[in-house]
């Protein structure tokens, strides 16, 4: 075996780390056991005011523990796998303009180790080859989401975002970490759109599957076929 070689098998073992997901000591950020793919394509709706959706992985133990290593202990090691989940190219029929990510309340962002919604946007601008703004300013401070149902969750949202960015005549493309009810990625393409985006797509690591209802729009949350507004 060349010295190189050995060298660097030797650095290797020395300074592997450990799964994020599963802590079994592995020389990459996920071992092969918690590797995720491409999701299944169940039947969602397509949340009011977006385009299409782009669903990176399927709500599970993988991308749950990812997203919350990344958002609570600033884990930037799992930007990689979140964002590799999207396809290499781009699935919309034309050019969007940019990457808007959610933004948090300044208050949350004290409390957290970084601004994880930047961190992905960026990581996912890159991967598009587009650039990434700062079109959203959070300006309520909400409560915690997740408790509430879908009714609560867009009464707790709603005026939650407000425009700061010429965004007239644009394509954008929205990113959040998870997509549940979709009253976040409501509040954000009302106020966009209110200011004269001609489109918002959403782009979400993650998505907890729902059955639709109503007259909502239904499509394929496949990783390579985004699902579209008729």
């Amino acid at each position: 075996m060349p010295a190189m070689d050995w060298l660097a098998g030797v650095l290797r073992l020395l300074y592997r780390r450990p799964c994020l997901v599963c802590q079994r000591h592995q020389d990459d950020v996920l071992c092969q056991r918690c590797r995720f793919s491409p999701p299944a394509p169940p039947r969602w709706e397509v949340p009011a005011g977006i385009t299409g959706v782009l669903v990176g992985a399927t709500y599970g133990a993988a991308p749950r523990v990812l997203v919350r290593a990344l958002k609570y202990r600033g884990e930037r090691a799992a930007i990689g796998p979140l964002v590799e989940a999207f396809p290499a190219s781009p699935p919309w029929p034309h050019p969007l303009d940019w990457v808007v990510p959610v933004p948090a309340h300044r208050e949350r962002l004290l409390q957290r180790p970084l601004d994880h919604a930047w961190e992905l946007g960026h990581a996912l601008a890159h991967r598009y080859r587009m650039p990434c703004r700062r079109s959203l300013r959070r300006v309520l401070a909400t409560p915690l989401l997740h408790p509430l149902g879908p009714r609560a969750r867009r009464a707790a949202i709603d005026g939650a975002f407000q425009v700061v960015d010429d965004c007239r005549g644009k394509r954008l493309l929205l990113l959040d970490d998870v997509l549940t009810t979709g009253a976040t990625a409501e509040a954000c393409a009302r106020a966009l759109r209110d200011h004269g985006a001609r489109e918002v797509w959403l782009a979400v690591t993650t998505a907890v599957p729902r059955p639709p209802s109503g007259d909502c729009p239904q499509g394929d949350a496949s990783g390579s076929q985004p699902w579209q507004r008729a």
